[in-house]
């Protein structure tokens, strides 16, 4: 199970649920759209999450907690469109 995917240059690595991490040769772009069928979001330009493992929405930090009590920023540009999606899905905010 992968938590998140977070680019790195020309290379993937995905988080995974075990605490481990998975580096594949291939840019973020390509794993964001074999994933988005899985319903993986968009949160960064470098980071692109699984949200059945986001708990909740931390406000003063505009960022995501996930169920291994990480949390992963939101950048600016993405805020806005994440806010709405948070809204529809009923997510928890933590301020």
């Amino acid at each position: 199970d992968v938590l998140l995917l977070e680019g790195a240059g020309n290379y993937t690595v995905a988080h995974l649920v075990n605490g481990r991490k998975k580096v594949f040769s291939k840019t973020l772009k390509v794993y964001e759209e074999v994933f988005a069928s899985s319903g993986f979001i968009r949160i960064h330009r470098n980071t692109v999450v699984n949200p059945s493992f986001i708990i909740a929405f931390n406000k003063l930090e505009s960022s995501f907690v996930l169920k291994s009590l990480d949390e992963v920023t939101i950048s600016r540009r993405r805020l806005r469109e994440l806010r709405l999606y948070l809204k529809e899905q009923k997510f928890p905010i933590v301020d």
